[in-house]
């Protein structure tokens, strides 16, 4: 299976690609490295030029992951909703794929591009750390999200504690990033436990594969 995952940074897309085949239970081939490293605006903007680049070369399926930062984290109740929440990034970035996948042309003799969209809350360090660190919960952050709590210096805190340092080199930070997503990507359920709506999301999605 030939896809293209996108995410916010090359560090993140590693862990992804390793999460992402644990959930197909089968090996992926990536599209190509073809990120701008940017963070969350950057991945955001090329969503649409990424999906059609991969609909024409003929790749199966489309993968992005963000980080939720102090943003609303996806809900149920979002669902209910035909646009979700405006303020939610899974929302977003779910109705941004729809209208791509809208305005894309059939491909002849082959089936459209599937789709997977996930959401990490607050950033993907609390997945890596699931398991490791009990607090570190969807729902905790959900809470802290509600009370005012969830700010920039939790994202920084999450990161200290999952690379030791905010100075961390980039083989530092690719290395335990690896580590820690081949830990959590052999107990699946409980990272989908942990993380209801933002990894749930995207489980349930690569279910539909």
């Amino acid at each position: 299976m030939k896809i293209g995952i996108l995410s916010e940074s090359k560090v993140d897309e590693a862990a992804y690609k390793i999460l992402v085949e644990s959930v197909l239970g089968q090996p992926v081939d990536l599209f190509r490295d073809y990120r701008d490293r940017g963070g969350w605006v950057t991945a955001k903007n090329m969503v649409q030029r990424i999906m059609r680049q991969l609909h024409f070369a003929g790749a199966d399926g489309f993968v992005f992951i963000g980080d939720s930062d102090s943003t609303p984290p996806h809900t149920r109740e979002h669902e209910s909703h035909a646009d979700g929440d405006p303020k939610c990034r899974l929302c977003q970035i779910k109705k941004l794929v729809a209208k791509t996948l809208a305005d894309l042309p059939p491909r002849a003799g082959r089936p459209p591009l599937k789709i997977a969209v996930g959401m990490a809350t607050p950033v993907i360090e609390a997945w890596l750390l699931s398991g490791d660190d009990p607090h570190c919960t969807e729902a905790r952050f959900r809470d802290d999200h509600s009370n005012g709590r969830l700010t920039r210096q939790t994202r920084l805190d999450l990161k200290r504690q999952k690379y030791g340092s905010l100075q961390a080199s980039s083989d530092i930070r690719m290395q335990r990033t690896l580590n820690n997503a081949h830990r959590i990507a052999r107990d699946i359920e409980t990272l989908e436990q942990r993380f209801q709506f933002g990894f749930g999301h995207l489980r349930k999605s690569l279910a539909e594969w």
